[in-house]
């Protein structure tokens, strides 16, 4: 005579050939009542947060400017990096792309926003050195980025960052660059300040800005 040899488990007595389908049925109820299943393997990563969701959006700015759309910024695509690039303009209360008349020709106002997520946080911080040397030409002041303006204008979430600004035709231009982790933004700040944008919306773009950006940090690789 053959028996069949029996486990106990939930206070019942189940075939050993039955009990994958009992642990599976468990499981199953364990999730549909809400109770967390650990993985196997660790916690579960947060999801990559796409880069078109950390730019700046025209709601960002203050009435009449228009967004310009979304693209890839061909000229920063290399080292094994994914990039974003939007842009903006002033068209001011009567929807026209409107400028201001200088001697030295029209100053039209433009604002572009680029990021880039880097695959290591080492490639991320050799780039950011490099966008520091290259948006130094932007500064006024000696050495480039001391200045009484690009002291003022600051983030509070970034790793890294530098502001440099500069007197374009007597009205002030300032360009940002900050590291958050493997990602890198890049704010090229109304085409003027003082014209199109006062100082006080200018940091309140780079306030979301720095919001956008830690989300980013927080939830990237």
């Amino acid at each position: 005579m053959f028996y069949h040899k029996h486990t106990t488990t939930c206070s019942h007595t189940v075939p050993l050939h039955y009990l994958p389908l009992v642990c599976l049925w468990c499981l199953w109820l364990a999730g549909c009542a809400g109770v967390p299943v650990p993985s196997r393997y660790g916690p579960t990563p947060s999801p990559v947060v796409p880069l078109d969701h950390i730019l700046l959006e025209v709601s960002d700015f203050p009435d009449g400017w228009s967004q310009s759309g979304i693209n890839r910024n061909l000229e920063l695509s290399y080292r094994d990096t994914e990039n974003y690039s939007t842009s903006f303009k002033y068209l001011g209360s009567d929807g026209y792309f409107n400028y201001y008349e200088h001697s030295g020709g029209p100053l039209y106002g433009i604002s572009v926003h680029d990021v880039l997520r880097y695959r290591s946080l080492e490639v991320a911080e050799q780039d950011f050195q490099y966008w520091l040397e290259r948006m130094q030409s932007y500064s006024d002041s000696e050495p480039p980025g001391t200045g009484t303006e690009e002291q003022r204008f600051s983030l509070t979430n970034a790793d890294q960052q530098a502001t440099f600004c500069g007197r374009q035709r007597g009205n002030l231009r300032c360009t940002l660059v900050a590291r958050y982790g493997t990602y890198i933004a890049i704010y090229v700040s109304p085409t003027l300040i003082d014209l199109f944008v006062t100082e006080g919306e200018f940091q309140a773009i780079l306030t979301t800005l720095d919001t956008k950006m830690q989300m980013a940090q927080t939830n990237g690789p």
